[in-house]
């Protein structure tokens, strides 16, 4: 007997009146019984705005999965500040504090790299951040720890991170020991004034070696700089307010609309370039970053018949120092080819020279060739010997000294501080490549920081001193190279 024509008897029915071999989602309930004949994985619309990827299950419910990506309990689609916390708000505003202030992306360092300890005690190292600085993150690495073997050489490193709140309170982030650790990354979320570093041993108290750990770049939110000028450079980093920091024609570092370019005039000491014999004469003129030299060779000459003797081919080669202290070989002149040559430089120079050759057969007789001075832009420097040199300021600024400028080796910065106040010296090349810089807190007495250029090229430097009130930026210090 099969009532239902669909080749299972009535006996064996497990839908009857329904086609038993109709299971579309293959759970083995015919269709015409199945309340849920959908396969499990298809997708649907569960009409709630906060799932993705809704699909019906083996029931036919239809669901998702919740996205939270800040995970603080509000759904992606009704986050009021995505990638902060919601419920958040302290002063109950409607707008969760992590978007209650506008912010950027930032980066700063701790003055030293590395912090180092040894004995009884702890170091620390203090960095200040600008105001409204939050979501602090850095990393610290190099945790070590030796607890067995020689009892005198057993150490753990113990670094303690604390930081000072919005409200001025110091709070203790964190304790991190060598033993568990080598590597410790910092998040900080709230407002933070300033960080403290702390490293001491946690073994015995009493480090006989000397501890160290690495400190990395600072990334933080801060508040969105004021651009008065919209050159995309904040306020408070403006090379040159009221234009733009990025039009820099000459590439001297200096933007064109604070680039005081008066006309200046430099000899050669030899105007007239006499050579005899063999090899060659030359003779060099220093300018101390002028800009856009030129300069006029007259009196290219050639004898290449009669006496031969007597015959020459005046040959004068044109070399010259850039700004990073770089040589170049610019062009060589033939008196074959022309009696005068019109020479101009680009950028920032530090020195022309000019070698006279015979170029006929190498033993001339007596030629010569008459070299102009040399105009151009001149760089906004005060040259005074081995004497100390003041940079120009305002009446609310620091003072600075700078000495022996022009400094043949090493010189000297000497400012005023105000206690417990932050100061940054930072000192870069014509083409803001940073050649160094330094944090230091003042201690309400004057400061002096020793500079090495042992490694640095011949050229000039810009000096900038700021904190948190003033910054001072002046192109004040050549240094010479024998």
């Amino acid at each position: 007997a099969d009532t239902d024509n669909d080749g299972v008897c009535d006996a064996l029915d497990i839908c009857p009146g329904g086609d038993d071999t109709m299971d579309a989602d293959n759970d083995s309930i015919p269709d015409f019984c199945d309340d849920c004949s959908i396969l499990p994985g298809t997708p649907c619309d569960d009409a709630n705005v906060c799932t993705t990827d809704d699909v019906y299950d083996a029931n036919c419910n239809c669901a998702g999965t919740i996205a939270d990506m800040d995970n603080d309990g509000v759904c992606d689609a009704l986050d009021i500040c995505p990638g902060g916390d919601d419920t958040l708000d302290s002063d109950n505003d409607g707008t969760p504090d992590f978007c209650e202030n506008d912010c950027s992306i930032y980066f700063t360092s701790f003055s030293d790299e590395i912090l180092s300890h040894n004995g009884i005690g702890e170091s620390s190292i203090t960095l200040t951040l600008p105001e409204m600085s939050q979501d602090i993150q850095f990393t610290i690495t190099g945790l070590d720890a030796k607890t067995n073997g020689n009892i005198n050489n057993r150490f753990s490193d113990k670094v303690k991170v604390d930081y000072i709140d919005e409200s001025g309170t110091i709070v203790e982030f964190g304790i991190y020991s060598g033993e568990d650790i080598s590597t410790a990354d910092i998040n900080i979320s709230p407002i933070v004034k300033s960080i403290i570093i702390s490293l001491s041993d946690g073994y015995d108290g009493e480090a006989n070696a000397t501890l160290s750990i690495n400190l990395s770049e600072i990334e933080f939110c801060g508040p969105v700089c004021a651009d008065n000028d919209m050159d995309g450079v904040c306020d408070i980093d403006d090379i040159c307010p009221g234009s733009d920091d990025a039009i820099d024609s000459d590439m001297d570092g200096v933007p064109d609309g604070c680039d005081d370019c008066s006309n200046s005039y430099t000899p050669f000491p030899n105007p007239t370039l006499l050579h005899e014999g063999a090899g060659g004469t030359m003779t060099s003129v220093y300018l101390y970053g002028q800009k856009d030299p030129s300069f006029i060779i007259s009196g290219l000459d050639a004898k290449i018949n009669g006496n031969p003797n007597q015959r020459y081919i005046d040959l004068v080669k044109v070399s010259y120092t850039d700004a990073l202290g770089n040589d170049h070989e610019y062009n060589t002149y033939s008196g074959e080819d022309q009696e005068s040559a019109e020479i101009t430089l680009f950028g920032a120079i530090q020195s022309i020279t000019i070698t006279l050759v015979d170029g006929y057969d190498g033993t001339s007789p007596k030629i010569a060739v008459e070299l102009s001075q040399v105009t151009g832009c001149a760089a906004d420097l005060v040259i005074q010997g081995n004497t100390q040199t003041t940079i120009e300021k305002t009446d609310s600024q620091t003072e600075i000294l700078i000495y022996p400028n022009p400094s043949f080796g090493d010189f000297t910065i000497v400012f005023d501080t105000k206690e417990k106040e932050a100061y940054k010296v930072t000192i870069q090349n014509l083409i803001s490549y940073v050649n160094f810089e330094r944090t230091i807190y003042g201690e309400g007495a004057e400061t002096a920081i020793s500079v090495n250029t042992s490694d640095w090229p011949a050229g000039i430097y810009y000096i900038t001193l700021s904190n948190k009130n003033q910054k001072i930026t002046t192109k004040s210090i050549a240094i010479i190279k024998d």
